[in-house]
């Protein structure tokens, strides 16, 4: 009823976890990928999906990339799952490279690495969910190191790049957000032919 009231599923997700990957893809199958710090190793390598929320299945307990907090994902218009970006551990810096499943996120091929726009490697920056797909493009938008280790190496962006589906390798800066600081947690989704 558009939000007016809500129903809960105790235990729903496959297991307790925040700041996890998550995507709807259009074949209308949604995915978990990940976690974060306080999650096993074996987690924050796991992709899970479902179609109705309370039901999961386990598609890999090992994607094949490593332990992977606070990434991004998205689907593209054929069913296909990526993977990017994040963290290996809470004070370790960004990952900075993309993975694809063209099965349901069984099996996992690195399709770009080292990624940079003027020697900023910004994808190693982006926090949870700052990545989309739009009209053929992957943009990323915001994010920021997390490091509470180190307060001061914080950071914090408003920059948004973009590359072509086809070419994953490529990366342009498109125009910054219109912010007077940048976001790091911030979420991104496409709804009525905009990215929001």
């Amino acid at each position: 009823d558009a939000g007016v009231t809500w129903v809960g599923y105790t235990g729903a997700l496959p297991f307790a976890v925040h700041s996890f990957a998550f995507v709807r893809s259009p074949d209308g199958w949604f995915y978990v990928l990940g976690g974060d710090a306080y999650s096993t190793t074996t987690q924050q390598k796991s992709v899970y999906r479902s179609r109705d929320f309370v039901n999961w299945t386990l598609m890999t307990s090992d994607y094949g990339g490593g332990v992977r907090i606070l990434g991004s994902a998205w689907a593209d218009d054929f069913g296909n799952i990526y993977w990017a970006g994040g963290q290996s551990g809470i004070n370790s810096g960004g990952l900075n490279d993309i993975w694809k499943s063209t099965n349901g996120g069984t099996t996992w091929t690195q399709v770009a690495s080292g990624i940079s726009v003027g020697g900023n490697s910004f994808l190693g920056q982006n926090i949870s969910n700052t990545g989309v797909y739009f009209n053929g493009r992957i943009y990323i938008v915001g994010g920021g190191v997390y490091d509470e280790a180190t307060p001061a190496n914080f950071t914090y962006t408003k920059k948004v790049y973009s590359a072509a589906l086809a070419d994953l390798t490529k990366w342009k800066a498109e125009n910054d957000l219109p912010f007077l600081g940048g976001r790091q947690y911030n979420s991104v989704s496409v709804w009525d032919g905009k990215i929001w």
